[in-house]
């Protein structure tokens, strides 16, 4: 079953209708909202276990950000908030890294290459949820009630399953009781940049009748880039480099410098409609987009510019073509709520769709790789490959659960079943930008005589497309999980749950190469798993304010079909020389956790804390990579690795206007064995292959950070407030790559320390608000992840290649925003 294509005209339409419906019809008049000033300690309130409780009373780490810090922090972005969470890891590639691919990190539970964009063929460790969707996007933080991050596995509560947490998006719900709007914009700058940023959002709840209510929420973002191409070839209409002097056969490439290339656009929009004809029964209607085009990467290269001799500057990326990439998420959802008095009945249904585009410079990595030579490009003059990338999915996601009601009974409990189809489809064609014209014209060329045509079977192949890769899976998940939680008085309460499975996943994949016509072999799997996962908790309240907790929870990630075409029994020599890759990568294993945590959470007058031991175990680890051949995407599984830390939160009011908080966290991820791969040469038969050793860190993450921000306000005048925040982050170093054996520098790089200082002011009326932002005050290049020399770079002088493909992805240097709203 395939999810169904979303129509963007009518929903337009839909919209356009529902706007005008709502203005001509509401009974009410607009009234002022005042913008929210929080004293003091405020009480957080969380859906997190299914049901609305304080922060303080769920008996597990969970941490919660309200609208109004969001708002007042300037977050605007995920990666920007998770920084600033205890304990939790996201690569900071900028907008078109953080448009691909879900990598947020919590408890240190990545094998993966930081930083990297290609497709992953594995689900993400930490699931993200909007509302009660599971879905990925890095949604835009607008009209946003609240963010909620859970740690460790959540199968037992949530129908989408995860090894390190959940990180939910609370959306805000469409009011019946009256109308108003908000009109919000941002204008501001990125040291480095020659240009500027600027957004804009515009945010109406308009009633219809007692019981009918919509919400609309639209918005842009404009950001001018900051990354300089440097050594970015000229390419004519077709995308082919243009030759210097004109000479097509023997010129070099036109070198040109494209300034501020990593722009960002993004589009979003969001319509809820809500039916809540009684406080028993609601239904609320959802439908949100976000569209992203990305002119380039967010990255530096290091070392010495080979084109003039100097070491590349701050802002400046060494690749020899553009890296332009598109996005487009779109998630439609229907949330059902009815009392039956003694349980809730819930039910969420959706249809997500997801599709992302790029380029990549892929010319380093295969002169590093010594392909170009192999190939029969070595001749070209102006040597360019393009990686041409798309994936997509679709996806049906029903839920439904029944939650207690009762307050005064000892048992507490939650049930639910989940279903979901997805269809996951990617792409990549790895193409050398002009390469058929100009071998026509060496050939005919009389300085050339007869051009050297390299391994070129059959003038019919197309000898510009050296490698062309599709993926298709379509997975399907039905689950039943549920907890009981007895109380077995006031202070005590225990909890069991449980999550039972199956799910199915059929994979049709082929890898070819054009140049040789070779269309490469199909690969077709289908794979079948099936278990039980069970989580115990308990909890005891040492005072009303002062709680004990510990679990053990177990956590999945389902395994899968890779997609590199493996040898048989009955290949021949030739057949094994063509599809080299040993029988054992032709899939990868389920990997599993057994998380243990005991906490301590309590809050006083003025204090609220979180203290909290872990200690994971994690069974056959994933690490996305590709077989030893570099050819083929593929996953392999490690033996087992353990994470062991202490996260720590709290929130301290130091005065009525002023809080301090923040939390420090410790994590020391690492391999518990060898972790060995299996060899592709057909001569070894199947020998393996020693990559990484027992006791090296996992990447990703730093052992320590530390989080601090303090907020103040004053009053200006009766009507005026002046609400300030500054906060700082800070992490240890961390590792790039877990293939420190084998593969050794190719890979294998330590990434230095940072910090980082934000700071926000604003002053804020009955009606409006206006402030000043400063992100990154300090300027601090953070580094947290990178595409070594040895990996990509590429020594060009053979090639009149005078670029690199190495890469440092960096945190957002210094930006200064300027920013206001006016409520209505």
């Amino acid at each position: 079953m395939k999810a169904a294509t979303f129509n963007k005209s009518i929903i337009s339409g839909a919209v356009s209708t529902a706007i005008f419906m709502s203005v001509s019809s509401a009974s009410v008049h607009a009234q002022e909202v005042e913008p929210v000033v929080k004293k003091g300690m405020e009480i957080i309130e969380v859906t997190a276990s299914r049901r609305a409780q304080n922060i303080q009373d769920v008996p597990f780490n969970i941490s919660a950000v309200g609208q109004e810090e969001i708002d007042a922090a300037g977050w605007v972005d995920t990666a920007d908030l998770l920084r600033e969470m205890p304990g939790i890891s996201v690569p900071d590639g900028g907008a078109r890294a953080a448009a691909n691919n879900n990598a947020i990190t919590i408890r240190g539970l990545n094998l993966s290459l930081s930083g990297t964009d290609a497709v992953f063929l594995t689900d993400p460790t930490v699931s993200t949820y909007v509302n009660d969707t599971p879905a990925f996007g890095n949604f835009i933080l607008k009209d946003i009630e609240r963010v909620e991050i859970l740690r460790g596995p959540q199968g037992t509560l949530y129908g989408s399953g995860s090894l390190g947490g959940t990180v939910r998006y609370i959306m805000n719900r469409p009011d019946v009781s009256r109308f108003y709007g908000k009109i919000d914009g941002t204008y501001g700058q990125t040291d480095g940049s020659d240009g500027n940023n600027q957004s804009a959002n515009i945010m109406l709840n308009m009633p219809l009748n007692d019981d009918f209510a919509i919400r609309f929420n639209v918005g842009t973002i404009s950001n001018d880039g900051v990354i300089d191409y440097v050594n970015a070839y000229q390419v004519d209409d077709g995308g082919s480099p243009v030759s210097q002097g004109g000479d097509f056969v023997l010129g070099g490439p036109v070198i040109q410098s494209i300034k501020d290339a990593d722009t960002v656009e993004i589009d979003y929009q969001r319509l809820s409609v809500l039916f809540e004809p009684s406080d028993d029964f609601n239904a609320l209607f959802t439908y949100m987009n976000q569209s992203g085009d990305f002119g380039g990467r967010r990255a530096i290269s290091t070392g010495i510019n080979a084109l003039n001799g100097e070491n590349y500057a701050d802002d400046e990326l060494g690749a020899a073509l553009l890296e332009p990439a598109s996005s487009d998420n779109e998630v439609l959802s229907l949330e059902v709520e009815y009392n039956l008095g003694f349980a809730t009945l819930s039910s969420s249904s959706s249809l997500s769709e997801r599709e992302y585009d790029q380029v990549a410079d892929n010319t380093g990595f295969q002169i590093t790789n010594n392909i170009a030579y192999w190939y029969g490009y070595g001749n070209m003059p102006r040597l360019a490959f393009a990686a041409i990338r798309d994936n997509s999915s679709e996806a049906f996601t029903q839920e439904v659960r029944l939650v207690s009601n009762s307050d005064d009974s000892k048992v507490d409990w939650v049930a639910g079943l989940y279903y979901q189809q997805k269809d996951t489809t990617a792409r990549q064609s790895t193409e050398v930008s002009g390469f058929t014209d100009w071998r026509i014209a060496a050939g005919l060329d009389p300085r050339l005589a007869s051009a050297y045509l390299g391994n070129f079977y059959d003038l019919s192949n197309n000898p510009a497309e050296s490698f062309l890769w599709t993926y298709a899976n379509d997975f399907e998940d039905t689950a039943v999980f549920g907890e009981i939680t007895y109380h077995v008085s006031d202070k005590l309460q225990t909890s069991i749950g449980f999550r039972y499975f199956e799910n199915e996943s059929d994979v049709v994949s082929q890898t070819g190469f054009p140049i040789f016509g070779i269309p490469g072999q199909l690969v077709e799997d289908k794979q079948k798993d099936s278990d039980i996962l069970f989580k115990g908790n308990i909890s005891y309240k040492l005072s009303k304010d002062m709680m004990l907790y510990a679990t053990i929870s177990e956590g999945y990630r389902r395994g899968g079909s890779n997609a590199a075409p493996v040898r048989t029994e009955e290949s021949d020599l030739g057949q094994a020389q063509q599809d080299p890759n040993d029988p054992e990568w032709a899939s990868f294993d389920v990997d599993t956790v057994v998380n243990y945590e005991f906490g301590v959470k309590g809050s006083t007058d003025s204090l609220r804390y979180t203290a909290n031991l872990f200690y994971v175990d994690w069974s056959n680890p994933q690490l996305n990579t590709s077989t030893p051949s570099g050819f083929y995407f593929a996953v392999a599984n490690g033996e087992s690795a353990k994470s062991v830390g202490l996260e720590t939160e709290f929130t301290w009011s130091l005065t009525e206007t002023t809080t301090l908080s923040g939390g420090y966290t410790y994590v020391d991820a690492e391999l518990t064995a060898d972790f060995f791969t299996h060899d592709a040469d057909y001569t070894t038969n199947g020998a393996s292959r020693l990559q990484a050793l027992d006791g090296d860190t996992l990447p990703g993450t730093a052992k320590n950070t530390l989080n601090l921000a303090l907020t103040n306000y004053q009053t200006l005048t009766s009507d005026l407030y002046l609400d300030s925040r500054v906060s700082y982050y800070y992490q240890s170093s961390s590792e790039n790559s877990i293939l420190t054996a084998f593969e050794g520098d190719r890979f294998a790089q330590t990434l230095p320390s940072f910090s980082m200082l934000n700071a926000s002011f604003t002053v804020v009326a009955e009606t409006w608000t206006i402030g000043l932002a400063i992100k990154n005050i300090t300027n601090e290049k953070g580094t947290t992840g990178t595409f070594t020399e040895e990996y990509m770079g590429g020594d060009g002088s053979f090639y009149n290649f005078s670029g690199t493909g190495q890469k440092d992805f960096i945190s957002t240097p210094r930006t200064v925003t300027v920013y206001g709203s006016y409520f209505f």
